[in-house]
């Protein structure tokens, strides 16, 4: 999914500004490298581009009436101020010379941290640190004169491949680590096979941990052959929470391990009792992304630092 926002060919970081008409905010970037993309290759009368990865940092107000639908956001830590702040990756790809650009902002919705737009678009290369010429395809969105951002959104997603990193604050209640029941649907997507062992959270996920990984007796787990098929009971002597490496259970309380190995095909499902809940899960991203799309009002810059950046 592609934003696409009207903007004002100003400083590269006008590009993150605060609007005073919304209470969530960016109030600090971070630019960690800033480097000449595809080796200076000029896109036709745009000319050249240039990528600068960073951190964003947000300030968001869990008494403003547009946040009402982030999940537990009430219950997150707040500043001297009142706001929840938390900070996740950006990546902006633009024109040297943002006079020579068209103006616009071209926002990509990634998919799980992963960058689609130049692959999808341009015909670019696979890959979620874009740099060459190869990762740019054929240039068309550079020819247009577009600025390219993604930023992260998913709370959930491991750190690795350069897929993009969100960092939530832990809710918690007057202090104090939450601890509910959960539930955790897994699906044995690989074929016909049975897996020895899977991890709780789907697509390398992270996932809320079970509270005890050698104590499974406040647990169920069922399975099914179909979406709408009667879930059958596990005994809980036939499973633990647990990864199995080289024939050996070790306890791992984001792991689940089945006697004979997990089924082929049916889909399982774990209520357990977990813990250290992320705030704003699962809503989080959507406050992410409102926070740097609809703040591009152009009123005022927001404070940035380059204090990482050894390149900049």
């Amino acid at each position: 999914m592609f934003k696409l926002i009207r903007v004002v060919p100003v400083l590269v970081l006008g590009l993150f500004v605060i609007s005073t008409t919304v209470v969530a905010e960016v109030d600090r970037i971070e630019i960690t490298s800033r480097e000449v993309f595809a080796e200076g290759m000029e896109y036709g009368e745009v000319g050249s581009y240039e990528k600068i990865r960073g951190k964003l940092f947000y300030a968001v107000d869990p008494d403003n009436a547009a946040n009402a639908a982030i999940v537990d956001l009430d219950l997150a830590p707040r500043g001297a101020d009142g706001k929840v702040r938390f900070q996740g990756d950006f990546i902006l790809l633009k024109p040297v010379d943002l006079e020579k650009g068209n103006g616009r902002l071209l926002y990509d919705v990634n998919n799980r941290g992963n960058l689609y737009m130049l692959r999808h678009i341009n015909g670019g290369s696979r890959t979620n640190d874009p740099s060459s010429a190869e990762d740019g395809g054929n240039g068309f969105l550079m020819r247009q004169g577009f600025s390219l951002l993604w930023s992260a959104w998913n709370w959930d997603v491991r750190a690795g491949n350069d897929c993009l990193q969100i960092e939530l604050p832990i809710a918690t209640e007057n202090g104090r680590i939450i601890r509910q029941r959960i539930a955790a649907e897994i699906v044995n997507s690989y074929g016909l096979t049975s897996p020895a062992s899977m991890p709780l959270a789907w697509g390398n996920s992270r996932c809320y941990p079970a509270l005890d990984a050698e104590d499974n007796s406040n647990a169920v787990l069922t399975q099914r052959g179909a979406p709408d098929g009667a879930r059958v009971p596990i005994p809980n002597e036939r499973w633990s929470f647990s990864r199995v490496e080289s024939g050996v259970r070790v306890p791992d309380p984001t792991s689940l391990a089945v006697e004979g190995g997990h089924p082929a095909r049916p889909d399982l499902r774990v209520g357990l009792r977990g813990r250290k809940p992320a705030c704003c899960r699962p809503r989080s991203g959507g406050g992410a992304r409102r926070h740097i799309i609809l703040p591009l009002r152009w009123r005022r810059p927001v404070r940035y630092s380059q204090s990482s950046c050894d390149s900049c």
